[in-house]
C-alpha cells in the first residue's frame, strides 16, 4: 500500500466537501501526454520554454533539440510516474516531494521556467528550500544514474556525479508545465516540511497541516472541473 494513501484520501474528502462531486484517483499513475524525453510535436507550442530550461540544467553544453536529434527512432518515450492523479472532471497532479527535490538545479527550474505558468504550491517556499541546499556529486543513487539517460550523460569527470539530480529537476519541472500547457489543472505539489519531515506513516497533525497549506495557498479556488475530450 503505498505511503501516500493518506494524503490522497484527505484530498478526495476536501475535494467532494468543495465541489460536491465524485474525488477518484490512482496512485502511480502514469499518462501518455507527460513525458519523460520531451516530444516536440506534443510539445511544440512551449517548446522553446523547455528548452531554456533543459540547457540551464546542463550548463548549456547541449541543446534539447541536439540530444534528440541523437535518440533512436527504436528509443520509446517513457512516461513519467505520477504520485497521485486525480481524475476527471479535477485532472490535476499531487506531487509529494522529498528532501531529494530541493537543490541548486531545482532552484534554476523554479528561476527559469514558471514566468508564464500557473502552479499550485507555495513557491517562495520552494524557492526558500532548493536555494538553500547545495548538493554535491556523489556515487549513490540520489546522485548517479544507474541507466542511461540520452538528456543527462555525465556531465562531469571522474565516479562522482550529479546527472541524477539534474534529470530529478527536469522531470518534476515537467510535471508542472506539461499539464497546464495541454488543458488540465495546475499540479499541487507538498513537501516534506509541510508533515513536520515525515515522509511516511503521516499523524492527524500531519494530515492538518497539509489541509491548511492547501487552503493558504488556495489550491482549490483556480480548479476547474472538466472532462478532458479526446484526451
Amino acid at each position: 500500500m503505498s505511503k501516500l494513501l493518506p494524503i490522497a484520501e484527505l484530498i478526495k474528502q476536501l475535494l467532494e466537501l468543495e465541489f460536491k462531486e465524485e474525488a477518484k484517483y490512482t496512485l502511480e499513475s502514469k499518462k501518455d501526454w507527460l513525458l519523460n524525453i520531451p516530444d516536440k510535436d506534443l510539445y511544440n507550442e512551449f517548446w522553446e520554454e523547455i528548452s531554456d530550461v533543459y540547457s540551464g540544467l546542463v550548463d548549456d553544453k547541449w541543446t534539447l533539440d541536439d540530444k534528440l536529434d541523437y535518440k533512436s527512432n527504436l528509443m520509446k518515450n517513457g512516461m513519467a510516474r505520477i504520485d497521485i492523479w486525480f481524475e476527471e472532471p479535477y485532472n490535476f497532479i499531487c506531487e509529494f516531494d522529498e528532501k531529494q527535490h530541493f537543490n541548486q538545479y531545482r532552484l534554476i527550474t523554479l528561476k527559469r521556467g514558471y514566468q508564464n505558468s500557473m502552479f499550485s504550491f507555495d513557491y517562495n517556499s520552494y524557492y526558500d528550500l532548493s536555494s538553500k541546499s547545495i548538493v554535491n556529486p556523489g556515487k549513490s543513487g540520489f546522485h548517479k544514474l544507474k541507466s542511461k539517460d540520452i538528456l543527462f550523460p555525465e556531465v562531469i569527470k571522474g565516479d562522482k556525479q550529479d546527472n541524477r539530480i539534474r534529470q530529478r529537476a527536469f522531470r518534476d519541472y515537467l510535471k508542472d508545465i506539461v499539464p497546464v500547457k495541454l488543458g488540465y489543472n495546475p499540479t499541487v505539489r507538498i513537501s516534506y516540511q509541510v508533515t513536520n519531515n515525515r515522509i511516511k506513516g503521516f499523524t492527524e497533525e500531519d494530515l492538518e497541516n497539509i489541509k491548511k497549506y492547501l487552503y493558504d495557498n488556495c489550491v482549490f479556488n483556480d480548479l476547474e472541473l472538466k472532462q478532458m475530450v479526446g484526451r
